[in-house]
């Protein structure tokens, strides 16, 4: 199981010395604190970036998933810091993007020849300038960059229309997909699926049909017009949409946890970036990480254990509420239940 919390026979960490301390090489750790869950049911504890890296740098460790919020620059810096020292252990650590999508794996073996810059690998400007750096990191530094992610243009086939509509596709779509056909129309777990239901229960009347979580916000999707004048009819096209979306949503789960296993065939270990509501609570890709190991015949040869595996997310916190939580050592926080549950290691960023 990868979801349990590391217990006594795993070395702690320890306590950061002071909570006004410098940080070493990463960047001014007056911008985000690491808070680390060592014990099961115990607080958290805060600890230095040279604690993280250490941990993530073990020779053991072989599958790292980092949850980000995408609009947050702090969390990218340490992405790639933490990548960049990983890239120094001898070890080949492979670099996945949720932000890559499969089809593009052809403009990745380009660009590691280099044959091309970065920008045809991104869908978008904005995805290029957050993420180019990390996948020049890799690519620099001989290790191999994983496009991680399911086509954009089949996930909307599954929000528009199910995802039955994706079970006769040809051949040459169907590589870019987890096995068909696809058998992950809801979630695998029942507490994945509560997420989900409450995502859309607090968001607005306008959005609640028409939205996926993802790094913390939601990757919008225009939602069908109806004519239809009676509220029974509206509901039942409602619950229809919130079906197709939790299937696009594990879609892209499961797409991304058969990438980065797929990708310990050829590599030592990989780093896994994605948006953060992807994999807190070890929900969603982690799901089907379990599910794939353990039902999926061609990865029985891959034994990951819980020593080997690390969860990080950073959540970003407007500045004023950052600075009242360096006063009291962030007391509160390390105590709360949600985010003890929340990964191996809770990155709090402040945001400017």
């Amino acid at each position: 199981m990868l979801r349990v919390a590391r217990v006594s026979a795993i070395p702690a960490m320890g306590v950061a010395s002071s909570h006004r301390s410098k940080c070493e090489e990463l960047t001014d750790q007056r911008t985000f604190r690491i808070l680390e869950r060592q014990y099961q049911h115990e607080p958290l504890e805060l600890v230095e970036p040279s604690d993280l890296r250490k941990d993530l740098a073990s020779p053991a460790m072989r599958l790292v998933l980092f949850g980000e919020t995408h609009d947050d620059p702090r969390a990218q810096s340490l992405e790639k810091e933490l990548y960049e020292k990983l890239t120094t252990t001898g070890r080949k650590w492979a670099l996945a993007l949720e932000f890559i999508e499969r089809d593009k794996a052809e403009n990745v073996k380009t660009y590691l020849k280099n044959e091309s810059g970065a920008r045809p690998l991104f869908s978008s400007e904005t995805e290029a300038a957050r993420y180019a750096e990390l996948v020049e990191t890799a690519k620099l530094s001989g290790n191999n960059v994983v496009a991680a992610n399911a086509p954009r243009r089949l996930v909307s086939r599954v929000t528009k229309g199910g995802p039955l509509t994706i079970d006769s596709l040809e051949e040459a779509e169907r590589k870019f997909l987890p096995p068909l056909p696809y058998r992950w129309a809801k979630p695998i777990s029942k507490a994945y699926e509560s997420r989900l239901m409450n995502f859309w229960s607090s968001s607005s009347s306008t959005t609640a049909t028409t939205t996926t979580p993802s790094g913390g916000g939601s990757t919008t999707e225009k939602a069908p017009t109806t004519t239809a004048d009676s509220s029974s009819s509206c509901s039942s096209s409602s619950s229809s949409r919130r079906q197709n979306l939790m299937a696009a949503q594990c879609l892209w789960d499961a797409t991304m946890a058969h990438s980065v296993l797929d990708s310990l065939f050829q590599n030592d270990a990989v780093f896994l970036v994605c948006g953060r509501f992807h994999v807190e609570y070890f929900l969603g890709i982690v799901d089907h990480i379990e599910y794939i190991l353990e039902n999926d015949e061609r990865f029985q040869s891959i034994q990951l254990d819980r020593h080997e595996f690390r969860l990080l997310v950073a959540v970003p916190l407007p500045a004023a509420d950052f600075d009242a939580q360096e006063l009291t050592d962030w007391a509160a926080v390390r105590h709360d239940p949600r985010v003890r549950a929340l990964a191996d290691f809770v990155i709090f960023t402040r945001e400017d």
